[in-house]
């Protein structure tokens, strides 16, 4: 895995995942997570994956707080994980606004996947302060979740306040 060539890295990682799948050593992927290559940042994420909760606190979201690498960004989100529903649809929100398109879209059709999901079934209990927040993020990525969202963000947090 630290073979000069990323062509070589990013294959070894994918041969990995095939041969050792969860039994992957985890601990040598993840200074990859912050490899120079993309792809080599892509295959860590893509073997780390199925043991995306048992990775250490905290990691997705430095790996998402990355401003100069767009992979490595990916590579969080992907990576993100979070059961408490009203702490993913903050990362949710504050990933729509990313400046890479296609996470940013991707975060945004999350959010409202959630949203959706919260409005109709179990309502999100954000705290008075969360939930202000969670409607400023939602104001400033209104044109990518749509304006009718923030509708459908008051509806899914009642009783948060």
């Amino acid at each position: 895995m630290t073979h000069p060539v990323d062509a070589v890295r990013a294959r070894a990682l994918r041969g990995l995942r095939q041969l050792a799948g969860a039994d992957a050593p985890v601990a040598s992927v993840l200074p990859l997570l912050r490899d120079r290559s993309a792809r080599v940042v892509r295959a860590a994420a893509d073997l780390l994956r199925p043991v995306a909760a048992e990775l250490p606190d905290g990691l997705a979201r430095s790996l998402l707080a990355d401003e100069n690498r767009t992979a490595v960004r990916r590579a969080g989100y992907r990576l993100l994980h979070e059961p408490d529903p009203v702490a993913r649809l903050l990362v949710h929100l504050r990933v729509a606004a990313d400046p890479d398109p296609r996470l940013a879209v991707r975060a945004a059709a999350d959010a409202v996947t959630l949203l959706r999901r919260a409005a109709t079934t179990a309502r999100l209990r954000p705290d008075p302060a969360t939930r202000a927040e969670l409607l400023a993020l939602a104001h400033e990525v209104t044109d990518r979740i749509g304006p009718d969202r923030l509708d459908l963000l008051h509806r899914a947090t009642v009783g948060g306040e």
